[in-house]
């Protein structure tokens, strides 16, 4: 008992009475998919209380620690977190990217900026094997695995855009534009999106 004094038992285990402890629990227990940052919420309160927790406004969710439990969300390590408040479970340091980091070969980029997509849609099988489904949680992953000023000054733009050192896109598109004159909207777009990513639509 004095061992586990500052512990509580959830789900068969002492966990630390924190609430930090507490979302990696839920998390991996119920967001094996992606549910929207509000439902999670939700579901966190349920637990507790399922797993009959006394009330304490230090461990619950409340008003007023809801987005700072967002922005801690987002920057978990165990989460991939991605456009419209999603999230995932996924323990991002029990994996090795050694086989990542060398098939995307980001070393070999210089002055340039892709969208995560062109990735997902060149790797396939890669990304099925490290359970990557989409660009957005592709750029997550990368932004929180890959020190940023790496590979070339490497950064992680907006999402799900990744740049490596200074780039001009607007030059970019033009220069396809020059080369593939003259073309349609439509298969100018298709071009884009063949050499950087960028979604077409």
């Amino acid at each position: 008992n004095y061992l586990n004094r500052n512990k509580i038992f959830v789900d068969g285990i002492w966990v630390e009475k924190k609430r930090g402890e507490m979302e990696r629990i839920v998390a991996r227990k119920f967001c094996q998919e992606e549910i929207p940052f509000d439902t999670f919420a939700e579901v966190f309160n349920s637990f507790l209380e399922e797993e009959e927790i006394p009330y304490d406004e230090d461990l619950y969710y409340t008003d007023t620690v809801f987005r700072t439990r967002r922005n801690s969300l987002a920057e978990a390590r165990f989460i991939l977190w991605k456009q419209n408040e999603m999230l995932r479970y996924y323990d991002i340091d029990s994996r090795d990217y050694t086989e990542l980091l060398e098939i995307l070969k980001l070393d070999t980029y210089e002055n340039v900026e892709y969208s995560t997509m062109k990735f997902m849609r060149e790797y396939p099988q890669l990304m099925e094997k490290y359970d990557i489904r989409d660009q957005y949680e592709l750029h997550n992953l990368l932004r929180k695995i890959v020190p940023e000023g790496s590979f070339h000054d490497f950064r992680c733009s907006r999402t799900p855009h990744i740049r490596f050192g200074s780039f001009d896109r607007d030059s970019a598109i033009l220069d396809i534009m020059i080369d593939s004159s003259p073309v349609s909207v439509h298969d100018l777009c298709q071009r884009i999106f063949e050499e950087y990513g960028y979604d077409p639509v």
